[in-house]
């Protein structure tokens, strides 16, 4: 019973959480059916792009941490959920500078043009969680990414069974719990303070313990929200 809990626990947070496939470039999306896919298989999207045409990029190391995540996954039923945060804190650091990027695509009527250059990218560093927004029309993009990423990570630490987030999240409230909740909730703030400074750029950083804005995707330290 104690193991099949745990294993279920994992395979919500890997499986149904948006894990991102080993793929380079994806056009993901909820509006229809079949998804239109260019030169890939589609790429799942964490609740917070759901509902959005979204091109998704990932690094080299972001494709190796999701293939150890889903062989972790198979095995989830044999292993305690003690083994399971173990497993996932050395993955995050064995694969550290995983990164991916999202490209949030407008749509006009059956024609789909994308923003210039990235919308916000994802990037494992140094243990933590590092998004960051590159420019003003995806600040809001990234708020409402974070606000439901705390929400799904809230349930998943709660050992709930409906978490449907990001896989990162997953990753983060698996090992954190529902503390994590709250640093992802924190850095929904900071993005309204981003774009309430009236930055064309912004970002967070999100460890296990603690939350804070930064500056650029792979910085390690605080900054002072301002306009950049």
């Amino acid at each position: 019973m104690y193991l099949k809990k745990h294993g279920i626990l994992l395979m919500t947070a890997l499986s149904l959480s948006g894990v991102i496939l080993p793929v380079t470039d994806a056009l993901a999306s909820t509006h229809t059916a079949p998804t239109q896919v260019k030169a890939s298989k589609v790429t799942a999207l964490p609740i917070g792009l759901q509902g959005k045409k979204v091109k998704v990029h990932t690094n080299a190391k972001w494709r190796q941490l999701t293939s150890e995540l889903q062989r972790l996954e198979e095995h989830s039923s044999l292993i305690t959920s003690e083994q399971q945060k173990a497993k996932l804190t050395e993955l995050v650091h064995e694969y550290d500078g995983a990164q991916v990027d999202y490209d949030i695509l407008d749509d006009n009527d059956f024609q789909v043009q994308p923003r210039k250059g990235h919308s916000f990218s994802e990037k494992w560093v140094n243990g933590g969680l590092n998004d960051f927004a590159y420019k003003k029309s995806a600040l809001p993009d990234l708020r409402a990414y974070y606000g439901k990423t705390a929400g799904s990570t809230a349930v998943l630490g709660a050992g709930g069974g409906g978490a449907i987030g990001g896989w990162v999240g997953a990753i983060v409230g698996a090992v954190g719990g529902t503390v994590a909740s709250g640093y992802f909730r924190d850095a929904q703030k900071d993005m309204k303070k981003w774009i309430n400074k009236g930055s064309s750029k912004g970002g967070c950083r999100v460890t296990l313990t603690d939350e804070f804005p930064i500056s650029y995707l792979s910085s390690q330290k605080q900054t002072k929200i301002k306009k950049l």
